[in-house]
């Protein structure tokens, strides 16, 4: 959980916390406190041009799948299969499922992007 928490950190740096002057209108997260489809499709779609965003992404995806491996392997049961190095976290794919799920911005400022990040992993990298 603490992966997470800092992914969420970075990434509400990345989308309007930060020092510099804010995007004119910055994702926000849920109202429960999570990170939005609206703030990982900003991040996503920055990331191609912004190194900050780039590394925000990056280390996302890194707790979002170490997470979840680990809550399986605590649990025994298993959601990402995936060996070290082998799967991968395809930013623009991510965002194409983000905007299925969410397809206007009020609906992508409620949505919570990591359960739908983690369901889609698991379609991609399931165990068997």
């Amino acid at each position: 959980m603490g992966a997470t928490f800092r992914a969420a950190i970075l990434i509400l740096a990345v989308c309007g916390f930060t020092t510099s002057p804010p995007p004119a209108q910055a994702a926000e997260p849920t109202p429960e406190g999570r990170i939005s489809a609206a703030q990982l499709i900003e991040v996503i779609e920055r990331a191609p041009v912004d190194e900050r965003a780039r590394e925000t992404l990056a280390t996302y995806a890194r707790a979002v799948v170490e997470g979840a491996m680990a809550a399986g392997e605590r649990s025994g049961n298993p959601v990402i299969c995936a060996a070290p190095g082998k799967g991968r976290f395809d930013g623009e794919e991510i965002r194409r499922v983000l905007l299925r799920k969410a397809p206007t911005p009020e609906r992508q400022a409620q949505l919570a992007a990591t359960p739908v990040v983690i369901a889609h992993l698991s379609r991609r990298h399931p165990c068997t």
